[in-house]
């Protein structure tokens, strides 16, 4: 069997040879050419090897160089001083102390506490309410006050003590469950102050409404609301000058 197929694979080879001849031979009388004989058919002597472990490592070594050559010329290009040494000596005065060289776009005060974001807004942010033990019962006061219905709460306390960012965490701790009314402007009259509160709770006051018709507006919508099972709260922020108390700022919730 093996005599046979190594008979079969060269009849197949010379048959192929035979069949190139023949496409060539037709080819030459095609074009009138008589005195070309194909000897020999070409073949290539030797294949090339590739050397490429040889070329990665000499790659590897080229960029290395290219690298340290680039950076010893940045760095006798860069004017600026790396020691103490290098100032005193451009100088000619001791050195008496080193800052840290900081590139970044963030406020250099941020950088040197560690802080990730602003810490000091135009208004009270109730995410940095420092809960002490009277924080907590004041907030606990607020909140029991509410609860159960009490008609006027007032928190009182020296100036930034934290009295505004306290009832922002009561605001966010009630959400959903009131209906609220935030006060700040309270230097004004009494109708001036129905007006304020009536267009914070979303009444419409009317631009020649006197005082009684903005009481009973309020009252209306106070009813409307109760009926609906709905408790109204009003914060009043700096409260005290709205009733003229000048000892202590004061804070009213009703």
């Amino acid at each position: 069997m093996l005599r046979t197929t190594k008979a079969n694979e060269e009849n197949y080879l010379l048959y192929l040879r035979k069949q190139e001849e023949a496409r060539i031979s037709d080819a030459l009388d095609h074009q009138r050419i008589s005195n070309v004989l194909v000897a020999e058919a070409a073949t290539v002597p030797f294949k090339a090897q590739g050397q490429r472990l040889l070329f990665v490592i000499l790659g590897i070594l080229f960029a290395c160089l290219a690298s340290v050559m680039v950076g010893l010329v940045i760095d006798r290009l860069d004017p600026s001083f790396r020691t103490p040494e290098e100032v005193q000596d451009f100088l000619g005065s001791p050195v008496l102390a080193l800052f840290r060289r900081i590139v970044s776009d963030l406020p250099c005060f941020w950088i040197f506490f560690g802080l990730r974001e602003q810490p000091f807004g135009v208004s009270p942010d109730p995410k940095y309410l420092y809960f002490s033990p009277s924080h907590r019962e004041a907030l606990a006061s607020l909140f029991y006050g509410i609860e159960t219905g009490r008609g006027f709460l007032a928190l009182i306390a020296e100036p930034g003590m934290g009295k505004t960012s306290l009832l922002f965490q009561l605001l966010e701790r009630l959400k959903g469950s009131i209906r609220s009314a935030f006060l700040f402007q309270t230097q004004c009259d009494s109708r001036e102050l129905l007006r304020y509160l009536l267009e914070a709770l979303g009444v419409e006051s009317g631009p020649e409404a006197d005082l009684v018709q903005l009481h009973s507006r309020l009252n209306q919508f106070l009813l409307a609301e109760t009926a609906a099972g709905r408790r109204v709260v009003v914060f009043i922020d700096e409260g005290a000058k709205s009733i003229r108390l000048r000892p202590r700022n004061r804070a009213f919730v009703f």
